[in-house]
């Protein structure tokens, strides 16, 4: 009978623990797709273009900052409470923008709203690799990541058609993080680690830090983030230019394609790490986004944009669980939640300047071209995951000989 409800609470612990995740893919996308109509609802307003999309990425700066600050929190004092808190926060800023008319007023909540999804991120990652193991550790991760996408494709299309209401309706989806909050209270618990001995601290102290590896990881990230962020950002503004008559749930279902094939891949991220490595995924998934970013840049019809975001999907769905395992596999215990921290802050400062960046170019050479800079980018990319499996290689002969 115990052994039944240890099971059982085992299962919703996973399960309160993934759907959470889905909120940090909900932060930025939910009203992606009505970012037009909240433009010409702010036309009046200098520079009203530029701080509607801000509405997407300002979480991303405050995320940035905030986010080594939450990994040194959560390695001294632990997991639990600081994640029920930035749920809790979560749902009131999110939700707080529907009843707001004020543009500066929306992105002073939604710049809480990137404090807390500091702390989901950071907290959910940290507990996966402190709760599991091996195996185990990577099916959850490639889970973690497929639930948020798949959660993603939900809320895109959702967020679509609350988005025909008024360009206001999509912020009440984030009422989602009252709704899970109860099981993170009552099924996630502390690990251990953050309790352990002081002799076996000093144990870890004599571990080092991959500085090399996960700071080429962090370089990476933050070049794919600036370059792939301009699919939630400029691909509602690039289609509506390229063919009339789009309406927003067609603008959402867009979006959710790439969504959609991310998560499908992400469940396949347990079998493939057991054939492939964390090296040769890479350059896998920089094949596939760079692919589908020439594939936006000739597109004419709808559906052939849905081919290129399905084919960037498919590299990000790959690249996230990946490179989630790349920064922890080698990190000390004592060091795992910085080391994702840092990664979450990369990660979403990349994602913050990627309007700041690329609209300049927009505005000098048009949005078509962004995807053709940004399909060289990651063919380009694909030179540091091969230069890393080449050294690997060398060590492993001279190992040999």
């Amino acid at each position: 009978m115990q052994e039944s409800e240890g099971r059982i609470k085992a299962t919703l612990r996973e399960v309160f623990l993934l759907l959470t995740s889905t909120l940090v893919i909900l932060s930025p996308i939910v009203v992606s797709p009505a970012l037009p109509d909240m433009g010409e609802f702010f036309s009046s307003i200098p520079n009203a273009e530029t701080l509607v999309k801000l509405v997407i990425t300002i979480p991303a700066l405050s995320i940035a900052i905030a986010a080594p600050f939450v990994g040194l929190v959560i390695d001294k004092w632990g997991r639990r409470k600081l994640l029920i808190g930035a749920t809790a926060l979560y749902g009131v800023s999110g939700t707080v923008g529907f009843f707001l008319s004020d543009i500066y007023a929306i992105l002073v909540c939604r710049a809480f709203l990137g404090l807390a999804v500091a702390g989901i991120m950071t907290c959910t990652t940290t507990l996966i690799a402190d709760y599991y193991t091996g195996t185990k550790r990577n099916r959850v991760m490639g889970f973690q990541v497929a639930t948020t996408y798949f959660g993603g494709v939900v809320f895109l299309i959702v967020g679509g058609a609350l988005a025909e209401i008024n360009w206001n309706y999509p912020f009440l989806i984030y009422v989602l993080a009252f709704v899970f909050l109860p099981g993170v209270i009552l099924f996630l618990y502390e690990p251990e680690i953050v309790r352990q001995s002081t002799e076996k601290q000093e144990l870890e102290k004599e571990q080092r830090f991959p500085y090399l590896s996960v700071i080429i990881g962090y370089v990476v990230m933050f070049i794919f983030m600036i370059m792939y962020y301009a699919i939630p950002t400029q691909i509602p503004f690039y289609l509506t230019n390229t063919i009339t008559d789009l309406n927003e749930i067609q603008i959402g279902i867009a979006l959710s394609a790439a969504t959609l094939f991310a998560g499908i891949i992400s469940f396949s991220y347990k079998y493939l790490k057991k054939w492939l490595s964390h090296e040769i995924l890479f350059i896998l998934s920089f094949l596939l986004i760079g692919s589908g970013y020439i594939i936006l840049k000739y597109a004419i019809k709808y559906w052939v944009f849905l081919v290129g975001l399905a084919l960037s999907g498919l590299g990000v769905g790959n690249m996230v669980p990946n490179i989630n395992i790349w920064t922890v596999k080698d990190t000390p215990e004592r060091y795992r939640g910085r080391a994702l921290s840092m990664l979450t802050s990369i990660l979403f400062l990349g994602a913050f300047l990627s309007p700041i960046v690329n609209s300049p170019i927009i505005e000098g050479i048009g949005y078509s071209n962004i995807f053709l800079i940004g399909g060289i980018v990651f063919f380009v990319l694909i030179l540091v995951p091969l230069a890393l499996y080449y050294v690997e290689h060398l060590k492993k002969r001279k190992t040999i000989s």
